[in-house]
């Protein structure tokens, strides 16, 4: 892409921040540099904090403080991109352990790891997000490891499954000890 004329490049899953800054850096600016707006200027997001893994977020499979981040914290949009994620990943769960056991080509395997690799991306689980990249890949080159890596990745998705519902049994009950309290 960039040798055929594009200035950047921003992966999927995009995330707003570096989408932005890549648009302010490359945008065209008046001649005098008085004339950039301040607002303009202070758009421009800091570099991102490194990632510290510690044990209480070794367990969790989904990043939740960034995935909160990426949407200003607008707890709202996040329940509902993990409930949506929820319902597809259960039926993407049924069709993962088929697959894992031969019953299917592995063109609809790679199909399927493509799929959760870029929803996994998106909602910050980074180690679903690289096994399905991985299953992706070998499905796609005909490995005899694909189905192996299909199996490692429902076993996975499995535990993500789980993760959401909790999240959403947790956020259910929030909600309701704060209807409660309100009344």
């Amino acid at each position: 892409c960039l040798a055929a004329g594009m200035l950047a490049h921003v992966t999927k899953p995009i995330e707003l921040d570096t989408l932005v800054t890549e648009i302010l850096r490359h945008r065209r600016l008046p001649s005098s540099p008085a004339s950039v707006p301040a607002k303009a200027a202070a758009a421009l997001p800091a570099a991102p904090q490194p990632v510290v893994v510690t044990a209480a977020t070794a367990r969790k499979l989904i990043d939740w403080p960034a995935l909160e981040a990426q949407f200003k914290g607008k707890a709202d949009i996040v329940s509902r991109i993990a409930g949506k994620a929820l319902t597809t990943y259960r039926n993407d769960l049924i069709r993962l352990r088929e697959l894992a056991a031969g019953q299917g080509a592995l063109d609809e395997l790679a199909f399927l790891a493509h799929n959760i690799k870029g929803s996994a991306g998106a909602l910050k689980a980074q180690r679903i997000h690289e096994l399905a990249a991985s299953t992706d890949r070998a499905a796609r080159a005909g490995q005899a490891d694909s189905q192996a890596l299909a199996a490692t990745l429902a076993e996975e998705l499995g535990a993500l499954i789980v993760e959401l519902e909790t999240r959403g049994a947790e956020a259910g009950q929030s909600l309701a000890g704060q209807l409660q309290s309100s009344s």
